[in-house]
């Protein structure tokens, strides 16, 4: 997990209106709760590429936004997308010039009974 991106992006995100209203406060990095309340939303980062020579990093984080319905799947999706799609400058630890959308799947768990709407961004900063 990079621990320098994180504190920004929790920043954007509980921030913004369009996921707050959806989530309230049930942002979470890394793993979910037990026992919580849906819909919720949950981040981590999966890959980062270095691109040591232009003094780049490139982290594809993961955006998992879960709810008891595809519909509201779909629109806490939607909220997290508006928020931090071409955004830059996230100012908390580090400097984000730049994040990408990247896409997402729609993804139903039936182990937990939830609609997931798994959204992908690229967040390009200077190391």
């Amino acid at each position: 997990m990079n621990t320098l991106l994180e504190p920004g992006i929790l920043n954007v995100l509980t921030n913004d209106t369009g996921v707050t209203d959806i989530v309230g406060t049930r942002i979470y990095s890394s793993f979910l709760p037990d026992d919580i309340t849906y819909p919720a939303l949950l981040f981590f980062e999966v890959s980062s590429i270095e691109m040591p020579e232009a003094s780049v990093a490139r982290p594809r984080w993961q955006f998992s936004c879960y709810a008891e319905t595809e519909t509201a799947a779909k629109q806490l999706s939607d909220a997290v997308i508006a928020a931090l799609k071409n955004i830059s400058g996230i100012k908390a630890t580090i400097d984000i010039p730049k994040t990408v959308y990247e896409g997402r799947n729609r993804i139903y768990d039936d182990e937990m009974n939830l609609w997931n709407f798994a959204t992908d961004f690229i967040l390009i900063y200077r190391e």
